[in-house]
């Protein structure tokens, strides 16, 4: 799944942002609750436990 397609849809979903070293973290009431690497193109076993830390289900093209 495409990076830009996973913080899209959870900035739709609510959460904010904060740049780190080589993740984005993914704030909900300014606390982590995941981190998206930066690549383009992210495994999917990675999407997954995105979707269990954030509680979104996440859906690609």
């Amino acid at each position: 799944m495409k990076r830009k397609d996973i913080i899209r849809q959870q900035a739709e979903a609510g959460f904010s942002f904060e740049e780190g070293g080589n993740h984005t973290n993914v704030l909900k009431d300014g606390k982590v609750v995941s981190q998206v690497p930066r690549h383009r193109e992210i495994p999917q076993r990675t999407v997954w436990n995105i979707e269990d830390q954030t509680g979104i289900k996440l859906k690609g093209k």
